[in-house]
């Protein structure tokens, strides 16, 4: 695992190196459900509480070779951390090759509550739409929509952060 976990009320939420995603009991260190994630994620899940109801958000990277010898599928998904199940995907399609992974390699923004981004999730995706390229996207947590989109010359692996004004108003930064 090469991601931190995320914990919450007695259960533990990590993603592994083989492409799945685990819930697990701490009082009784059983496993509660297991997600197929498809590839090895890096980046760590992102909890969040909305309307009283526990989420997952979560991505991976494109290993070469698993799926594909150029180009993948990364999917990045809102999960029930309840019961496991996907509530949205929304996929992008990465290039790799020997030694340096596309997709997403770092940990998504979740926007804070009375800010003008709190109904959004941002992720850093490496490698996407060309080979060196990359894209730093809001994702509309409800419904999994893109909201906006900004293209990079370079490909990024470093996780967004915000800094907020006051007025609730968010800059968002991340090393390119």
């Amino acid at each position: 695992m090469e991601d931190s976990c995320c914990i919450y009320k007695g259960y533990l939420f990590v993603c592994d190196n083989g492409g799945i995603l685990w819930c697990l009991d701490l009082k009784t260190l059983r496993v509660v459900w297991a997600q197929d994630i498809l590839d090895d994620s890096n980046g760590s899940p992102a909890l969040s509480i909305e309307n009283g109801h526990l989420y997952l958000y979560v991505s991976t990277s494109f290993h070469l070779g698993w799926r594909s010898e150029s180009t993948a599928t990364v999917p990045i998904w809102k999960i029930d951390a309840e019961t496991g199940e996907v509530v949205w995907k929304t996929d992008y399609t990465c290039y790799s090759e020997s030694g340096v992974s596309g997709g997403v390699q770092s940990t998504p923004l979740i926007g804070k509550e009375g800010t003008n981004i709190e109904d959004l999730i941002i992720y850093i995706v490496a490698r996407v739409p060309k080979a060196y390229d990359g894209t730093m996207l809001a994702i509309n947590r409800e419904t999994g929509e893109v909201v906006w989109e900004i293209s990079t010359k370079n490909y990024a692996w470093s996780s967004p952060v915000a800094f907020y004004t006051e007025e609730g108003k968010a800059y968002v930064a991340f090393v390119n």
